[in-house]
């Protein structure tokens, strides 16, 4: 096998930057945007190197994107955000321009096509961890064993279990992988980017628990999406 030169994965890697900035659905988002990681990780190409290759050369705009977590379960989606965030060349910050909404809004700091597949990537899976917390509690109720569904704390068991289990998927990964790891440091005009906004870092808060079992099925449900979903 003839090995590609980089002069040929930077025309890969060209071409996958305007199929995320072309990107018609969260499906065809993630896949160019993993696409894009595992080529950095064969070329030896560093985040500044692709932050060089935008369609024509150009510089690639740094977006600001705000997700609604709610009034309620926000403990789990900020954890959840920062996962993503983390996997996705990403910072998330609260918004603290609005006084109000302080708990409510997170932002997505980072390349433009980065921010939109962390987003998509966050709000997909917000959908799918709901789904399987469902399939749970069925799973309870038909044995006999029901859970209250309603209880904040039965929620925070099994969805921050949920994120537990992901975040070990993706740092699993990236821990066999240190080619993986350096393709998703946060790029250095980013980080001067978050340097310059008036923003918080989410605040570590406790987070009450039911019990371990429910949190420990969480985490399996999230460990399995994760690897389901490789960033490799």
């Amino acid at each position: 096998m003839i090995a590609m030169s980089n002069e040929n994965y930077k025309d890969k890697i060209r071409k996958v930057l305007a199929m995320l900035e072309g990107a018609k659905t969260p499906g065809e988002a993630q896949a160019a945007s993993l696409a894009l990681q595992r080529l950095m990780a064969r070329s030896g190409l560093t985040a500044d190197d692709v932050e060089a290759l935008g369609a024509d050369d150009v510089e690639i705009p740094i977006l600001e994107e705000g997700v609604y977590i709610g009034t309620n379960d926000t403990v789990w989606k900020k954890l959840l955000a920062a996962v993503i965030a983390d996997n996705f060349r990403c910072e998330v910050m609260i918004c603290s321009a609005v006084k109000n909404l302080r708990m409510k809004t997170m932002v997505f700091i980072g390349h433009e096509e980065d921010v939109q597949v962390a987003s998509e990537c966050y709000k997909l899976t917000i959908k799918v961890a709901q789904r399987c917390f469902k399939r749970y509690s069925k799973w309870r109720s038909d044995r006999c064993f029901p859970i209250d569904t309603k209880s904040k704390k039965v929620r925070n068991s099994y969805y921050v279990g949920f994120v537990e289990g992901l975040n070990e998927a993706y740092s699993s990964q990236v821990t066999e992988n240190q080619e993986l790891a350096i393709a998703l440091l946060l790029p250095s005009d980013v980080r001067a980017f978050v340097d310059t906004k008036n923003l918080d870092y989410a605040p570590n808060r406790k987070v009450g628990f039911d019990n371990q079992h429910i949190r420990s099925h969480g985490y399996q449900d999230g460990y399995s999406y994760g690897t389901a979903h490789s960033l490799d």
